[in-house]
């Protein structure tokens, strides 16, 4: 029996799902996935990042982004570089964005911004640090963990109704005309 006309299905199951080949079968699968979402960045011209571009995105250090690289099994994308990078698709998930929103153009602009700390927020709306991360625990604020550190994406901030937490007062909301 022959699976897309290309390989025999028992072979293919052989290659993927056998103990006794010369890589086990989820290091196969989890290259196979790599070089779909390098194919896919490639069609939708999305960047592929270093180390360190995803460690000033997400305003981390290096070693928290390799630590947190290695939890999620982010692989490299190949090419001609000399260094690792990684796709921006991959980076996008270990943030939490559906694939959907993700390839959808529109939102592009505003999916590239860098993340933003709870410190950023709180100079912005003239509250503490710690208010934000409180409400970021309550969810009133969407937010994500990055090893033990809190992050927000900008445009999902932007949507928070902020006039039943501040009143007319929040700057944040006045600059992004919430």
């Amino acid at each position: 029996m022959w699976l897309f006309g290309v390989y025999p299905l028992p072979n293919l199951f052989r290659l993927i799902f056998s103990r006794s080949a010369k890589r086990p079968h989820f290091l196969v699968m989890k290259q196979v996935m790599a070089n779909l979402r390098a194919a896919a960045r490639t069609t939708s011209n999305l960047p592929s990042l270093s180390q360190s571009q995803i460690a000033q995105r997400w305003r981390l250090d290096a070693d928290t982004v390799r630590k947190i690289s290695r939890e999620h099994h982010l692989l490299p994308v190949p090419g001609p570089w000399k260094r690792a990078r990684y796709s921006m698709l991959d980076v996008w998930r270990i943030e939490g964005i559906p694939h959907t929103v993700a390839l959808d153009t529109s939102l592009r602009g505003d999916l590239l911004e860098p993340l933003a700390t709870a410190n950023d927020l709180a100079v912005q709306c003239g509250c503490t640090p710690a208010t934000i991360r409180n409400w970021a625990r309550e969810g009133v604020l969407p937010s994500l963990r990055l090893g033990g550190s809190v992050r927000f994406h900008i445009f999902a901030v932007r949507g928070v109704k902020w006039s039943h937490l501040f009143g007319q007062f929040c700057s944040f909301a006045k600059v992004y005309r919430v």
